[in-house]
Order: structure tokens, then C-alpha cells, then sequence
């Protein structure tokens, strides 16, 4: 994923460190009451939501958008803004 190995190893530490205060200040998953409702509840950490990483193996891969084809639907900008019908959001 051309991410340096000890940049990798810091960002798991860093994610560790707060998952198991059931905090994600980064991305702040687990925040809402929704994201706990869909959690695991048997999660033994403060988060039902969040555990840390502690046994792999691991894989990663790069996301990236493709084609979102409809047939249909509203128009939106690259800031997922609705568009009117003179392309203003």
C-alpha cells in the first residue's frame, strides 16, 4: 500500500491506544449511537464499535471510486452538494 513500515507501526499504536478507551479521535468511528448500535456486543473494550488490532494476519489494498451508474436521481457536485437545475448547489 507504499505506506513506510514504521509510519504503518505508529498508526496501529496510535489506533490501539484509543480503541481501547473506546475512542477513535481520528475519524471518530464509534461516536454516534448508531455506530454502537451496529457494534459487537460482546466487544469486551468501552466501544462496541472499536477494539484494537492485536492478531493478524492482515491485508490491505487501495480503495478507489469507480463508475456509480443510475439511471436516474439527483445531481451532486464533488462535495456530494444536490445540484438545481442551473448546476448551483
Amino acid at each position: 500500500i507504499d505506506v513506510p513500515a514504521q509510519a504503518l507501526a505508529e498508526t496501529v499504536a496510535r489506533f490501539n491506544e484509543h480503541a481501547a478507551r473506546g475512542e477513535d479521535p481520528d475519524f471518530h468511528r464509534g461516536a454516534s449511537a448508531y455506530d454502537r448500535y451496529w457494534g459487537d456486543e460482546q466487544n469486551p473494550y468501552p466501544n462496541p464499535s472499536l477494539a484494537p488490532l492485536e492478531q493478524g494476519p492482515y491485508y490491505a489494498l487501495a480503495v478507489v471510486n469507480g463508475c456509480f451508474g443510475t439511471s436516474g436521481g439527483i445531481a451532486t457536485d464533488g462535495l456530494g452538494r444536490v445540484l438545481d437545475a442551473d448546476g448551483d448547489a
